[in-house]
């Protein structure tokens, strides 16, 4: 299945993501704030990003500026948690990243559609990770 990194600040959501996602097949990588979310994501090179979009000392707004500019993230598509309505987060987002919105609390069956979806449109390469 798909190495998919999960940035959150909240332990706890991090903790139903992981398990979420080992329960999908997926191998799971996690990072606690934007700034180690996006030193993982270029050294792991993971094949989804799921992350949260309001978090302290970097918003994911800042997040997803820097993925979008860096070479080797740049195409990584990323789904975004967040309490936020969708109209909201969807100016701040690059619009060259492939990605959805989910609503917190994440709902496992929209969860599982959603990364499917991403996962189909962008299949992860058949590659040694790091």
């Amino acid at each position: 299945m798909a190495n998919i990194l999960v940035i959150d600040d909240d332990e706890r959501v991090r903790f139903v993501m992981r398990e979420s996602l080992l329960a999908m097949g997926h191998t799971v990588i996690e990072a606690e704030d934007a700034a180690s979310g996006f030193t993982l994501a270029v050294q792991q090179k993971p094949d989804l990003i799921l992350s949260d979009f309001m978090m302290p000392m970097a918003p994911g707004k800042n997040l997803f500026q820097d993925l979008s500019s860096d070479p080797q993230t740049k195409n990584v598509p990323i789904l975004i948690m967040s309490g936020l309505p969708k109209a909201k987060i969807q100016g701040f987002i690059p619009a060259h990243l492939w990605m959805n919105i989910l609503t917190k609390p994440v709902d496992y069956s929209q969860l599982k559609d959603c990364i499917e979806n991403i996962l189909k449109q962008h299949k992860p390469p058949l590659i040694d990770r790091p």
